[in-house]
């Protein structure tokens, strides 16, 4: 059971995030939208996400249908990851 649910891209805005639901006693799930293309040095920092103790999911779209998406976005918002 959870107390709340994080967002978490992996950046240090989630680290301290998470690190302080866990001062404040929580039980937190740590949830990820995965994005196209995550660099090594993503994968690394989500990683770390669970290493603080808590639960963490991930979830990903359809590669093809992601790159549609980015490439709409950007066409007619000017933000790749307006979508987001």
């Amino acid at each position: 059971m959870y107390d709340c649910i994080v967002p978490v891209s992996g950046g240090k805005d989630s680290h301290y995030q998470v690190i302080k639901a866990l001062d404040y006693g929580l039980r937190p799930l740590a949830v990820t939208a995965t994005t196209d293309d995550l660099s090594i040095i993503g994968r690394r920092n989500l990683n770390n996400i669970s290493k603080l103790g808590v639960d963490h999911i991930e979830v990903s779209v359809n590669a093809a249908l992601r790159r549609k998406i980015n490439a709409y976005t950007l066409r007619e918002v000017g933000d790749i990851s307006w979508a987001e």
